[in-house]
């Protein structure tokens, strides 16, 4: 969460006031990180599907309880792989950010098919035929017509991906941070 949490943190035009979503914390780690780099608690919230934490709501990044233009950032590190729908998940984010907003997206370089996925877990975690996010542009084009200005982008250069036969160490990773328009 380091390479998308530690480029928003000196973007000049957030503040103390910024409030900032989390999508997919899993624990409080990445809460207290923004925390650790001068971001109030009190305007920091996470949403993932299941949490022990009060500062992690339940509930499904398609579609929240939060208000329209609530966000002026909205972090998604390592979740998207997990959307069976990426452009509702898309749509969802752009309802509940303020326009301005910073996206903080960042997925795992990953060539394995939904077969390899299940050779490797022993069961399906993907529907047959799903696609990674494998580049910053795929990124970008997801949120086709929003984006503003790009201020990250890394887009693993080394492609290091687990395969059917087994985890690696350190697979490559996406990122990009940008702002939207509305």
């Amino acid at each position: 969460m380091d390479l998308i949490i530690k480029p928003i943190s000196v973007l000049e035009f957030l503040d103390h006031n910024s409030k900032i979503l989390v999508i997919g914390p899993r624990n409080e780690g990445d809460l207290l990180s923004l925390v650790g780099h001068g971001f109030p608690n009190k305007n920091i919230r996470g949403l993932d599907l299941m949490s022990y934490s009060p500062l992690i709501d339940v509930g499904d990044m398609h579609q929240t309880q939060y208000a329209d233009n609530e966000f002026d950032v909205i972090i998604s590190g390592y979740t998207l792989g997990y959307s069976k729908d990426p452009k509702k998940w898309v749509q969802e984010s752009i309802r509940i950010a303020k326009s301005g907003a910073v996206f903080g997206v960042a997925v795992e370089y990953s060539n394995m098919t939904s077969e390899d996925i299940k050779k490797l877990c022993g069961y399906e975690i993907v529907e047959n035929g799903h696609q990674e996010c494998n580049s910053v542009k795929e990124i970008i084009d997801l949120f086709d017509g929003y984006v503003d200005h790009v201020y990250f982008s890394h887009d693993a250069p080394s492609k290091r991906s687990h395969t059917s036969e087994g985890l690696v160490d350190k697979p490559s990773r996406i990122c990009v941070i940008f702002t939207v328009k509305k």
